[in-house]
This record gives structure tokens, sequence and C-alpha cells, in this order.
């Protein structure tokens, strides 16, 4: 074959190939068989699917149109989503994944809301449904607390403060406590939720307060239903305060 020849059919294979391109693409970009008709809805609690389809900026268009990334930005615009996902399935199905902002811990201010780990107050609609976490009270009485937003309170940081000491190796220490009392940010109180006993845990090294408290608990078990409190504000000392005594370990 001529190099003349060779250069037609090339020329040929490339018109039939970007034919079929373009009608492919006509098909799927007009045909209806690829317009949205399903949205599925994963992982949502208290967002429900409308309120979540309302965020959404599209409804039947074409799947091959769909703007996951602003979609998904979209939706995390709602204070109450974490984090937003969004993938298609052809022919006509799109999948939206949610994952809701979730307490940490409780918070009691005038009612009880849920707390993340940034500080966002979490409305609980019904008390049923009061997670069992331990809870966080003394804070400020007068702060402006808006449902979602970033509560400031010096008081409420140091709470967070010592939750943030066990969230990582020592998170199963969590387990043990009921309350966290802030209203002395410099000397911060813990009660166990076992029996309600108070701990005093002073300020700072937190993490290592909690492994001593448990050698401390752990040397006084026969004596426990007499302990009043125990008082770890100390340096390299534990004080145990009993109903009707007080004796050094």
């Amino acid at each position: 074959m001529s190099k003349k020849s060779n250069k037609r059919a090339k020329i040929w294979i490339l018109v039939v190939l970007t034919v079929i391109f373009l009608a492919s693409s006509c098909y799927v970009f007009s045909s209806t068989e690829f317009n949205i008709k399903n949205i599925q809805i994963i992982g949502n609690i208290n967002v429900n699917d409308q309120e979540i389809k309302m965020l959404l900026p599209f409804a039947d268009e074409n799947i091959f149109l769909l703007p996951i990334k602003s979609s998904e930005k979209r939706l995390k615009q709602d204070p109450r989503i974490q984090t937003a996902r969004i993938t298609r399935s052809l022919p006509n199905t799109v999948t939206v994944y949610i994952k809701e902002k979730v307490p940490v811990v409780l918070l009691n201010f005038q009612e009880i809301y849920g707390l993340t780990t940034e500080c966002e107050p979490i409305p609980i609609k019904y008390p049923h449904l009061i997670p069992n976490l331990p809870i966080i009270t003394g804070i400020e009485p007068g702060l402006d607390l808006i449902p979602f937003e970033k509560l400031e309170s010096k008081k409420l940081d140091c709470g967070m403060s010592f939750f943030n000491s066990l969230s990582s190796d020592r998170f199963w220490l969590m387990d043990r406590i009921s309350e966290i009392n802030v209203s002395d940010p410099e000397n911060l109180r813990v009660f166990l939720l076992s029996d309600g006993l108070e701990v005093n845990l002073g300020s700072g090294s937190y993490g290592d307060k909690m492994e001593k408290l448990l050698m401390v608990l752990k040397n006084v078990q026969n004596e426990r239903e007499a302990l009043r409190q125990i008082d770890l504000s100390y340096k390299n000392c534990a004080v145990l305060k009993y109903k009707k005594r007080v004796a050094d370990l």
C-alpha cells in the first residue's frame, strides 16, 4: 500500500471514530435514560431525606452533568453535617453519603446539649435520645449559645482539655466518669460513674492524674464506700477525704 493510501485510510478511521464519539456523546447527554431518577441517602439521622434533597442543586438532570464537588460543598454548609460524599451509578442513580456531627460529651446549660470536639452544641430533641456520655457542668451562665456554632468559654475549654487528654490512648477512662465540673478552671472536678465519688484534679496533666487515680482506687478498694473525695491537685500526693476523717496516701 502506498504512503498516500495509508494516510487516506488513517484519515477515514479518524473520521469514523469522531463520528462514533459525537453520536455516543449526543445520545448520552440527550437520552432520558441517563436522567437522575433515584437519589439514595445513607448515614443521616437528624437531617431527614427531604432536607438533604432540598440542599442538592439537581433533581432529574443528566447524571453525567452532575456537579458533584459543588453539591458536596453545598451539603456541608448545613451546620449539622460534618462530611458529605456523592457518587453516581449508571444509568440513573445518585447516592449521597452523610456523616452528621455527633456529640462526644454532654453539656448542662439550662438544658442538656450534646457537644462536639469543636465545642459546637447540638440540641437534643427528645430526653430518651440523650446519649450515655459524661456531662460538663459549671460553665458561665450568661454565654450566648447558638446551636452548631462554636461556644466560646474558658471554663468549657478547660473541660475539653481534660477530654482531649483522655481521647487518645486513655479514652476508655471516660467510661468511668459521669460529670466534669468546670466551675473553677484551676481545680477541675470529676465525679465517677459507679458511686458519684468526687475527684479534684487541679489543673493540667490530666491524663497522668487519671492514671494515678486508678492506682489510688485499686489501693482503697475495701474503703471506697467510706470515701468522700480524692484530691489529686497536690504535686506527688493524693489526699483522701473520708466522710469522717482525712488521711494522706
